[in-house]
């Protein structure tokens, strides 16, 4: 359970509310008589969906994300299909296998990390990530060049567009988060023909769920989890807590103000710590990120035998967790 700053008509008060299916569901207090509420479309709305107080005070999303991925690794390695999945399995969309191995790298067991190997499925070296990179990829072209293609055969213009080659690194930013990539083509500057692309990024969103989406906030601060400073003998991280980082970032509400349903647009932080410098401003030289991502550290942090590092590593892991299942479109209903 969390606690977040709603705003009415012009006070801040702190609620408690937990996020499920990617929906926040707060608890309101109205002279000693709780209720539950959600925010829909930036309107406050009474319709609970069955969510009772007590699961919203006694949060452990934390807990059940990673239960249900022991749960998961357990069936895969139970099942011998799914074992010894490989990329040569793959077919196209009419369900023909592909010959010469198609847009994939021959022969990769999808799910061999979970064995054991000593490699998670999540690292950006194993097989499994880079059959998900090569199948976003794949799926991403197919549609481009057919779009491309089609738009080809009713042009006018004289001019043959084509796919752009993308670089690695623009495969990176593009299956590794949300992002836009946009496309300019055929745009006559003088003596030559410009044809040129760009990618946006959006790292800070309620989307998608990152490594790097995850501060620890430490009382009336937040920090970068890989800040130094968090290291400190003299930092109590007892009540340390893991807050996804959008939180920490400016959102709007609709407010009534009168009795004539006359609204205003409120805007207002959910969270109310201020940034470390030395994670906001400069976090180069105190969080020592340019050999390491996060996640390299938090894995050294989990297996450290530093009662500190194995600490910020917890909470880190507890909040990632936390903020991944409550994203889950769950579906209890099987057959």
């Amino acid at each position: 359970m969390g606690t977040v700053t709603y705003h009415v008509k012009g006070d801040s008060i702190y609620l408690p509310h937990k996020k499920i299916n990617g929906v926040k569901y707060y608890i309101e207090n109205d002279n000693g008589n709780e209720s539950v509420f959600s925010m829909l479309n930036e309107e406050k709305n009474n319709s609970k969906q069955n969510i009772t107080i007590d699961e919203i005070k006694n949060n452990n999303q934390g807990i059940e994300f990673y239960k249900q991925a022991k749960e998961f690794t357990d069936f895969v390695n139970s099942n011998q299909v799914l074992r010894n999945l490989s990329s040569s399995n793959a077919v196209d969309l009419k369900g023909n296998q592909y010959t010469n191995n198609g847009p994939y790298t021959q022969d990769i067991k999808i799910f061999e990390e979970l064995n054991g190997s000593g490699k998670a499925i999540e690292d950006k070296d194993s097989d499994f990530y880079l059959h998900r990179t090569e199948v976003i990829k794949n799926a991403i072209e197919s549609n481009l060049m057919v779009a491309i293609d089609n738009f080809n055969n009713v042009s006018s213009s004289g001019v043959q567009f084509a796919m752009p080659k993308l670089t690695d690194n623009d495969w990176e930013n593009l299956t590794s988060g949300i992002s836009m990539i946009t496309f300019l083509q055929g745009l006559s500057i003088g003596g030559r023909i410009y044809n040129g692309y760009s990618i946006v990024e959006n790292n800070t969103n309620d989307d998608f769920i990152s490594e790097n989406s995850i501060y620890i906030v430490v009382g009336d601060t937040y920090y970068l989890p890989t800040d130094t400073n968090l290291l400190n003998s003299g930092v109590d991280l007892t009540n340390g807590i893991g807050i996804l980082n959008s939180n920490f970032e400016v959102r709007n509400v609709k407010d009534t103000i009168d009795n004539d349903n006359n609204q205003i647009d409120v805007y207002y932080y959910p969270r109310q710590e201020k940034g470390a410098y030395t994670s906001v401003i400069e976090p180069g030289a105190s969080t020592n990120l340019s050999d390491k991502s996060i996640e390299e550290y938090m894995k050294e942090y989990a297996n450290s035998t530093n009662a500190q590092k194995k600490r910020i590593a917890q909470i880190y892991y507890t909040g990632l967790g936390r903020e991944r299942h409550s994203m889950f479109k769950v579906n209890n209903n099987h057959t």
